[in-house]
């Protein structure tokens, strides 16, 4: 796979989406055209989200950008590029926090809603991480971009680790997945079929392999299972002196399917993810998360190639930490 800023994926920062900017959060453009909001100071509990914008009006389009993210659990409240406040809790379980605005919405379909997900690396442990997902039901629209919808989904962890005191390396976990950015009118078929995914199978990657998170490492990642062809990709993390991870990861692989595809059915995918950002959370550092954004291309049985939007969710869990532990 090429590396960002190469003929597949031109620098595009002059054309990345213009946004009002939120007290205490610095935006940034990637060469990629990445956005990303950074948060100066949280008081509770840290980490990163992507944001899936959805603009309004004649010539809709929709888009992601990253931010940091910043959840109080005493005042119920999420902050970072986007956020709400106001949410009480209405249901629990072991893993698991559902919290609603009440006066968002008479019936509780109507309401704004954060789930949250914990994840304990070890039965019976302290949690390292949460996944973490905001779902805005009431007709607000963002603070970033006007008239538009978004979905918020994310990480934070209730402590930060330093990983460059991490005990031992990590097993790593990365998903990756497509998505067209619709713009205009939608004049391509293709474009449409392939983002709706009417024709043709989604196109995604599973990937698995192990990484050292002490220091600057690369590392050569395989496929989980056999849902694609000749897979290529490559991991690199670095740890920064605030405790956060940075990295980039590209790849490229082929559909399984040999033959019979259909006009706008994908052959072979590529993707250069140029901002990756997390964080190794719990006191043992234990357990990390990380989320990226990046651009990608697919090409159709003609040889067409069409561009797409790439995200990958990583995780990562201590070498000593066995699946049955957890």
């Amino acid at each position: 796979a090429q590396a960002a800023g190469t003929a597949l994926h031109p620098p595009t920062a002059a054309t990345a989406p213009k946004g009002a900017q939120q007290p205490g959060m610095t935006r940034t453009v990637s060469d990629q055209g990445i956005v990303y909001h950074r948060m100066a100071r949280c008081d509770g509990e840290r980490g990163v989200a992507t944001v899936l914008y959805d603009l309004k009006g004649k010539s809709f389009s929709n888009f992601s950008e990253l931010s940091d993210i910043c959840f109080d659990p005493i005042a119920t409240s999420l902050e970072g590029a986007e956020g709400r406040s106001g949410f009480t809790l209405v249901s629990t379980d072991e893993y698991t926090r559902n919290y609603e605005v009440l006066a968002s919405g008479v019936e509780g379909y109507q309401r704004d809603k954060l789930g949250i997900l914990d994840f304990f690396p070890r039965h019976g442990g302290e949690r390292a991480s949460s996944q973490i997902g905001l779902d805005m039901n009431s007709p607000q629209f963002s603070r970033v971009h006007s008239n538009a919808d978004y979905l918020l989904q994310g990480f934070v962890v209730p402590t930060s680790f330093n990983p460059a005191s991490a005990r031992e390396p990590f097993r790593v976990e990365a998903v990756l997945g497509f998505h067209h950015p619709i713009t205009g009118t939608r004049e391509n078929l293709c474009r449409t079929a392939q983002n709706s995914f009417t024709t043709g199978e989604p196109v995604w990657l599973a990937l698995v392999g192990e990484i050292d998170i002490r220091r600057p490492s690369t590392v050569v990642l395989r496929q989980a299972d056999d849902t694609n062809r000749n897979v290529v990709a490559n991991l690199t993390l670095s740890p920064q002196p605030d405790g956060r991870l940075e990295g980039t990861l590209t790849a490229s692989f082929e559909s399984a399917r040999l033959a019979g595809h259909g006009d706008c059915e994908w052959t072979r995918a590529e993707a250069a993810l140029g901002t990756i950002l997390g964080w190794t959370g719990g006191t043992a550092g234990d357990a990390f998360e990380a989320i990226g954004l990046g651009k990608g291309v697919y090409t159709v049985p003609n040889g067409t190639r069409y561009g797409m939007d790439v995200r990958v969710q990583i995780g990562g869990v201590a070498n000593s930490i066995k699946p049955e532990d957890y």
